[in-house]
This record gives structure tokens, C-alpha cells and sequence, in this order.
């Protein structure tokens, strides 16, 4: 398997933090395994690419950590909206597609007919070009997209760029909003709340942290990763490790210990910062 991150085209760079593709060349039992995906914040476009054909699928932000299902193909192409930025292209709010595979037509990303020629010219192209496929597709749709929500995206940018420290509360009042008003505008560009998207946000960080964790010290292994969590829980705003530990059964469903066993096995995909191969089933 190999996984790759690609640039954007510059007009849609606002909205897209990248697309990505997973090329499968050999996989043992001819699936795609299983693997845990973590929640990031993020909706994304997600076309399974098969020999034969290909289906397309909407991935709601998550709340929570979920399994990619084993799956058997060429690869997957994608786009990763930014957070809140989905909202844009779709016709239904982000909190309707929380935690939840939606057909793209159901969202309202483009007409069946723009979409099936999408999925064919994703069928007959190399890998290569998958992204550049995703530019067209989307940028076609660019002069149609709905505004932003200044607010919002002030605010994503505030969570995101202080790994979840920015308060709602004064971060609300920065903006000239009240909590309550940007509660909702959350729920309809984002699909989570902004105590939630902070709470992700510093997973977030943990994750990278962690993934950039030595594995072994003085030819042991792992790297005292107690020891390792206590400063990183210290370092990333967390009350202690039993917040950290908390934080990571919740959004994860395993313990620190465990996840970092996880993500060093030789059977982990690494993609960044925790997604995992594929969202959805």
C-alpha cells in the first residue's frame, strides 16, 4: 500500500487541505485490513477505485474513533475538506452527516451525471492523475459554492492553531458572537461543536507527537512511552496523564499505551496524524 498527499489546485486551497490517494499493489488475502481512523475534523470525498468501476461516498466529521472496512481494489482517491469547509459544496448541514457515510448525490456534491463521469475517469486513469481528477471535479463546482462563515473560520483556525487551547467563551466574544450563535453556526458548517473540534484538535497533535516518538533507546523498545506521555500531556495542555488517558479511550477506544503499540506495528498504514486508510464502511 502507498499513501500519498497532494497539493490542492490554489483556488480551492481554502476549502481542500489536500487530496490523498492509497495505491494497492499487493495486500495479503486481497483486502485492504481493517485499521482504526480517528476522528480529525475533516469531511471527505472518498471514491473506492476498482477494475471494474468505482463508488463514491461523503464521510461526515467524526466523534469518535471507527474501523475502515476490509476492502478489495486498485486504491482510493480522496479529497480532505478542511474543517468547515465542506459545508460549501454540500446541500445538507455538516451534523447531518456526523458519523455517517452519505452518498454524494444525497449531499448535493454535483449532478449524477458529472459524478459518473468523475468515477469513469477515475477507473481509466493511473494513480497519478487521480488528483488532478478531484481538482476538475471540484473546481467546476467553485463558482456555486455558498460564503463562508467568517466566524467559523476564524474560529477553526483559532482551535486548530492552538491544538484545542483557545476558549470558546472568549474566543465567541473575540468575534463578536455569542457562544450559543457560534454553537450552531458549528453544527451547520463543521458538525461538531467548538469544545469538541478543540478536543480533536489536540488529539490531533498528540497523535503527530506520538507518531514522532523514537521507538527504541539504548536498544530497547518501546521508549519509556510512560514517561514519554507524562511530558506530552504536560506539553499539550492536558490537566495530567489520567486527562490524557481519558481523552484517548474516548476518541480512540484504546489506552495511550495501546495506540502508540498500534500505530509502531508493521501492519499501520501511516498516514498522518491518525486517519488511517479509509473512513467508512
Amino acid at each position: 500500500m502507498r499513501y500519498r498527499e497532494h497539493a490542492p489546485h490554489p483556488a480551492l486551497a481554502r476549502h481542500v487541505a489536500c487530496h490523498w490517494t492509497l495505491q494497492v499493489d499487493a495486500v495479503e488475502g486481497g483486502a485492504l485490513p481493517a485499521q482504526r481512523v480517528l476522528p480529525d475534523g475533516c469531511m471527505d470525498l472518498l471514491v473506492r477505485v476498482g477494475a471494474g468501476g468505482a463508488e463514491a461516498i461523503v464521510v461526515g466529521p467524526m466523534t469518535r474513533h471507527g474501523l475502515s472496512a476490509p476492502w478489495q481494489g486498485r486504491g482510493i482517491a480522496a479529497t480532505r475538506f478542511r474543517p468547515g469547509e465542506a459545508f460549501a459544496f454540500l446541500d445538507l448541514p455538516a451534523q447531518a452527516a456526523r458519523d455517517l457515510v452519505v452518498a454524494p448525490l444525497d449531499a448535493g456534491l454535483g449532478r449524477r451525471g458529472d459524478l459518473e463521469r468523475l468515477l469513469g475517469a477515475l477507473v481509466a486513469a493511473q494513480v497519478a492523475a487521480w488528483p488532478r481528477l478531484l481538482d476538475r471535479f471540484l473546481l467546476d463546482r467553485l463558482d456555486g459554492v455558498r460564503a463562508a462563515h467568517r466566524g467559523v473560520r476564524r474560529a477553526v483556525a483559532a482551535l486548530l492553531g492552538t491544538a484545542g487551547g483557545a476558549r470558546v467563551g472568549p474566543l465567541a466574544r473575540e468575534l463578536g458572537l455569542s457562544e450559543r450563535h457560534l454553537e450552531r453556526a458549528f453544527g451547520e458548517r463543521v458538525g461538531l461543536s467548538p469544545k469538541l473540534l478543540g478536543r480533536v484538535a489536540r488529539l490531533q497533535a498528540l497523535v503527530a507527537r506520538v507518531d514522532a516518538l523514537p521507538s527504541r533507546q539504548g536498544g530497547r523498545s518501546p521508549a519509556g512511552p510512560g514517561m514519554a506521555l507524562a511530558h506530552l500531556a504536560a506539553d499539550l495542555g492536558f490537566a495530567d496523564q489520567a486527562h490524557l488517558t481519558r481523552e484517548v479511550v474516548a476518541l480512540c477506544g484504546i489506552p495511550p499505551g495501546a495506540l502508540l503499540r498500534e500505530r509502531r506495528s508493521d501492519l499501520f498504514n501511516p498516514a498522518p496524524a491518525g486517519r488511517g486508510i479509509a473512513r467508512g464502511s
